[in-house]
């Protein structure tokens, strides 16, 4: 994978069993920062805090792996 090394990934669900391998995967073969949050932090039920998370954070790159379990 090429990412430039300003670039922010955003990884959903990062805490669950394919998050945890991708941002793994992530982490060794890209300098990019990755952002991980927490579901406090950024609630994927709420389309006006994900318009916030998104325009705080502004991800270049975004892997949705988050799901109702």
């Amino acid at each position: 994978m090429i990412f430039d090394q300003k670039a922010r990934v955003l990884v959903t669900g990062a805490n669950g069993m394919l998050g945890k391998a991708v941002v793994k995967v992530l982490s060794k073969n890209i300098n990019a920062q990755i952002l991980c949050p927490m579901r406090k932090e950024l609630d994927l039920t709420s389309k006006s805090k994900v318009f916030e998370y998104f325009e705080l954070h502004k991800p270049d790159y975004v892997f949705m792996l988050a799901a109702k379990v």
